[in-house]
């Protein structure tokens, strides 16, 4: 049964002319997967839930310019890296699909999406930080070293220094616990 229903939400999603034309429905759609996500992990285990593009389409979400459906989408994706060290099976999901999410959240606060939706995408880097931080700390070289990314007026040294000041956060944590 959920499968039926986010295959029928995923294909509402794709046949549109705008995504911003289901904003409503995409909000509603990510903040209860993401609540089922925290209560029955185990339903994302179904063969005939397709998480990939689950997860795709939340990334793909992030840049829209509705507050609700970027909060909602976030929030999932959060949940989903937060569950998947405790559901071996997501594991997979996130390692494969990680450095285009994580790409895409810098692209977003590089400007690309409302400066106002800056929290939900720190929320993201911090879930990968603690739960994914080897990959995070490549994703952090990988950006480092793209030329004009996320934006040309972003220097290498800028670039830099926020990955310190991120992986340094992880630090500042566990000192503190």
């Amino acid at each position: 049964r959920s499968a039926e229903l986010v295959n029928i939400t995923m294909l509402q999603m794709r046949n549109t002319a705008t995504i911003s034309d289901h904003a409503d429905l995409i909000d509603c759609f990510y903040a209860m997967l993401g609540q089922v996500l925290k209560k029955q992990p185990g339903l994302f285990l179904s063969q005939n839930l397709d998480t990939t593009m689950l997860l795709q389409a939340a990334i793909s979400c992030l840049t829209m310019p509705e507050q609700h459906p970027v909060k909602s989408s976030a929030s999932f994706i959060t949940n989903l890296i937060t569950v998947s060290r405790e559901v071996e099976p997501l594991v997979p999901l996130v390692n494969t699909h990680g450095e285009a999410l994580f790409m895409q959240v810098i692209k977003c606060i590089g400007g690309e999406a409302s400066r106002s939706f800056t929290d939900y995408f720190t929320d993201i880097i911090l879930a990968l930080n603690k739960k994914y931080f080897d990959n995070l700390c490549r994703y952090m070289n990988s950006m480092v070293a793209m030329e004009g990314f996320p934006s040309d007026m972003c220097s290498r040294e800028q670039k830099e220094h926020f990955a310190r000041m991120v992986l340094k956060e992880r630090a500042n944590k566990r000192k503190r616990s």
